[in-house]
């Protein structure tokens, strides 16, 4: 029962996460902003679109 209970609880929060991204993702593009990630041991900055293209090609 509380593996159940752990796997509903986790799901939930995987989903509140991608939400959480995607508007940030949408905030960023509207506002024509970079994103500062973390890739191979560097900091860079990114597009909100060159983030979203990339995702999709991981698909």
């Amino acid at each position: 029962m509380k593996t159940v209970k752990n796997n509903e609880i986790f799901d939930k929060i995987i989903k509140g996460l991608q939400l959480s991204f995607q508007r940030l993702l949408e905030e960023k593009k509207r506002n024509n902003q970079k994103i500062v990630i973390m890739k191979d041991d560097k900091i860079i900055f990114v597009t909100a679109e060159e983030l979203e293209s990339e995702n999709q090609e991981q698909i």
